[in-house]
């Protein structure tokens, strides 16, 4: 997905999930691939000539996570295991944050030696962009006659790895990359400050705004939110966009229609109530992520609107927190901003693809969707009985919960910044202006349809 950066904390976590920085494919790439002949190259690459059995083999495998100790430690058991399994097979792993992914990728995977496995971003402006290069290879001949595609439901695997190559199409077409984590947006909770407050976790919208109602009643800060960093304002904006446009939200993102005008600026009036009701963190225009989520973790905020990837640092927080979807404003089916973390894909000139195809079947497996539960991450695929593997009561039991019910409910939406290459620049900066209210909401749903069209086309 295009993401912004994760936040920077003392451990440099950084954030898969927002930053639309148009991945630059070199002009000589380019025009080597065009049409159908890049399509017939990225789908049948030049040979190349796999190990012999009883050679030993190194695996190549770049990731997208430094900076995350914890996630890098399951990543060390993960490949301890797969060697287990194939003797004489060893994995290094190169890791680099999102970034220097972005802005080196490109040029990676045009080399000779470039990675057997690597990570990939979703979106035009990155993945897109590499398979318009023929710089991955397809992945479904690897998943038709393993079945390792089976391990996801069909949605998720469009979401994150499926691409049209004749039209640059996302969502269709076939399988390039596919995750092995997830990781979905949501709200999270003071669970003290609730329960000062006498409330329940909110199970409907209008309890949602009641409870945020309550606590400016209470002299408590309704929403710890920051936007100096733009991307949190996405975050944001989509919880009212996912509620009320829905399918029309995700059909925005994959190039099927523009966004409906009467439902986008009924979305942006209810965006900018919040600011109006001073929701919002008192100078909220001048906070920024890390210390948004900090000060959340010391106790300022009954809720903060953001995703999975900072569940380990609040964990450890001071305060007791927990984690819920937003409820939708009507019926019982639940939608979120979410999706696999950072799929994984083989290059077109890999050494060992037969062999990079057995490590993603691995990593998106049973067995190892045991393993990052064990270790409190969310794997893109649930195993049978994983309420046994999560202790109740924890943020990360929350976090499986709400993955399995957008499973469940078909709800998971993409990051709107995948609609067009340059989405994020725009998007940020519009949601800015209406947030500060220097653009109405007319204007602002006129903004977006006008950088969609320009990518996409009039439908």
């Amino acid at each position: 997905m295009t993401r912004m950066q994760r936040h920077r904390s003392t451990r440099e976590p950084w954030r898969r999930r927002l930053l639309a920085v148009s991945l630059v494919i070199p002009l000589g790439l380019a025009s080597c691939a065009p049409g159908a002949d890049q399509d017939e190259a990225a789908d049948a690459p030049e040979e190349v000539a796999e190990p012999a059995e009883d050679e030993e083999v190194v695996l190549q495998v770049l990731d997208a996570r430094a900076g995350e100790p914890q996630l890098q430690a399951t990543y060390d058991r993960l490949d301890e295991e797969f060697e287990s399994r194939n003797p004489g097979v060893t994995v290094e792993r190169e890791s680099v944050n999102l970034e220097e992914l972005l802005d080196t990728i490109s040029l990676r995977l045009s080399e000779d030696d470039v990675p057997d496995v690597s990570a990939v971003n979703q979106g035009h402006a990155t993945m897109g962009s590499l398979i318009d290069a023929g710089l991955i290879r397809t992945l479904d001949e690897y998943a038709e006659q393993d079945g390792w595609s089976d391990a996801q439901s069909e949605a998720l695997l469009a979401m994150n790895g499926r691409y049209a190559a004749e039209d640059s199409t996302m969502a269709e077409g076939d399988l390039y990359a596919i995750s092995d984590t997830g990781a979905p947006v949501g709200i999270f909770y003071n669970v003290d400050h609730l329960d000062d407050l006498g409330l329940e976790v909110p199970g409907t919208w209008d309890g949602f705004e009641a409870a945020l109602d309550a606590a400016q009643e209470g002299d408590l800060t309704p929403l710890m939110f920051g936007n100096v960093d733009a991307w949190p304002g996405i975050h944001l904006y989509q919880l009212f966009w996912n509620d009320l446009l829905r399918d029309g939200a995700a059909d925005f993102v994959y190039g099927v229609a523009p966004m409906d005008e009467a439902t986008g600026v009924e979305a942006s009036e209810q965006a900018q109530s919040w600011v109006e009701n001073d929701w919002l963190a008192e100078g909220w225009e001048g906070i920024d992520y890390d210390s948004s989520w900090q000060r959340f973790g010391d106790g300022e905020g009954v809720f903060l609107a953001t995703g999975s990837w900072i569940a380990a640092d609040l964990a450890e927080a001071e305060a007791d927190i927990g984690f819920m979807l937003m409820p939708p404003s009507t019926g019982d089916e639940y939608v979120a901003t979410a999706a696999g973390d950072f799929p994984m894909a083989i290059p077109t000139n890999a050494a060992n693809p037969d062999l990079a195809a057995e490590f993603i079947a691995f990593r998106v497996s049973e067995d190892a969707a045991r393993i990052y539960i064990e270790d409190g991450h969310i794997p893109a695929a649930l195993p049978d009985g994983w309420e046994d593997l999560a202790e109740e009561g924890t943020i990360q039991y929350d976090l499986l919960a709400a993955w399995e019910r957008l499973e469940a409910d078909e709800g998971m939406i993409p990051y709107v910044d995948w609609a067009t290459p340059d989405f994020y620049e725009v998007s940020t900066a519009e949601i800015q202006n209406l947030l500060g209210f220097n653009t109405t909401p007319d204007e602002f749903v006129d903004a977006w349809n006008a950088e969609w069209e320009s990518f996409h086309g009039e439908s």
